[in-house]
């Protein structure tokens, strides 16, 4: 009896449990073979379906950043790096190029009235002063100078010169960037990529080492043309503390949040070798992209 009543107790509990999955997996809405799929899947997960670790989640602000080396195309670590965001004044970085093709650096530039727009930020011309077209470079990029740009847009026309940009932008073969103002303005529609920074940093690395020269800039003073002296203060606070920059360039605005781009050369086999790292939409540029530098460093010491 004792054995009799030992089975129909083990049996009752069995059909209860397998009424119990039953109704679990009707209300689930999948069959058994898929709970059992989805069982063994959760057993044996492979590593390829899980998202790779972000070695720098929680050390860095900026929701989109690239570490990449300059020479090879080879991105050691990247940060949302193909999805679209706003460029801020890294763009000048396209309009410097195109000054660079399209201007004698020793023409003189007029200022007139259409350059003074206090839309653009702090003015820093006056009605008739001139200018040789390589101060005003030296302004746009070293101090991020948005009235210089504009005075040398406005020199040809503002449509010619967002045409020539974006002419620069095919020339490189960019595919996930736009440009439709000489300021990267947020609300112009400008986008790109830290992808496609990373191909820019490359273009200008090889071809444009003017940019590197300039923006390389320490504070310094010079009078334009008419005699006013003027002060120009980098933006870029790290020229100080790292001392393997080439060039770089900083933006920000309200949408953009803070950007930094900066070009490394590194001493690695007796040789100069390039780096990159690009920091966007960050709540700290500059420790951003400290963190990353000195990740870098470590990294090609071990090499």
């Amino acid at each position: 009896m004792q054995k009799s009543n030992f089975i129909f107790w083990l049996l009752f509990v069995l059909v209860i449990l397998f009424l119990g999955l039953g109704f679990i997996i009707h209300q689930r809405n999948i069959s058994g073979a898929q709970l059992g799929a989805h069982y063994l899947s959760s057993l044996f997960k492979s590593d390829k379906n899980s998202q790779p670790i972000d070695i720098f989640d929680g050390q860095i602000s900026a929701e989109v950043a690239l570490v990449g080396n300059i020479n090879t195309g080879e991105i050691l670590y990247s940060r949302n790096a193909n999805v679209h965001t706003l460029p801020a004044s890294i763009g000048k970085l396209i309009a410097a190029m195109v000054i660079i093709d399209n201007f004698n650096m020793n023409d003189t530039i007029t200022i007139t009235q259409d350059m003074l727009n206090p839309n653009w930020g702090t003015l820093h011309f006056s009605l008739n002063e001139k200018f040789k077209v390589q101060d005003l470079l030296n302004m746009g990029l070293v101090m991020s100078c948005n009235d210089a740009i504009m005075a040398l847009a406005y020199s040809i026309g503002e449509d010619t010169f967002v045409g020539l940009m974006n002419q620069k932008i095919k020339e490189i073969g960019l595919e996930d960037t736009g440009f439709f103002n000489p300021l990267f303005f947020d609300s112009e529609g400008n986008f790109t990529t830290a992808l496609d920074l990373f191909q820019v940093s490359r273009y200008i690395y090889n071809k444009y080492p003017q940019i590197g020269n300039i923006t390389r800039m320490k504070a310094y003073t010079f009078k334009s043309e008419s005699g006013i002296t003027h002060l120009v203060l980098p933006t870029n606070i790290l020229l100080d503390k790292i001392p393997e920059i080439w060039g770089a360039k900083t933006g920000v605005t309200p949408e953009a949040k803070e950007c930094l781009l900066v070009i490394y050369e590194f001493q690695q086999n007796n040789q100069k070798v390039p780096y990159v790292t690009i920091v966007l939409k960050s709540d700290n540029r500059f420790k951003d992209t400290e963190i990353l530098y000195q990740w870098l460093k470590n990294k090609i010491n071990t090499f």
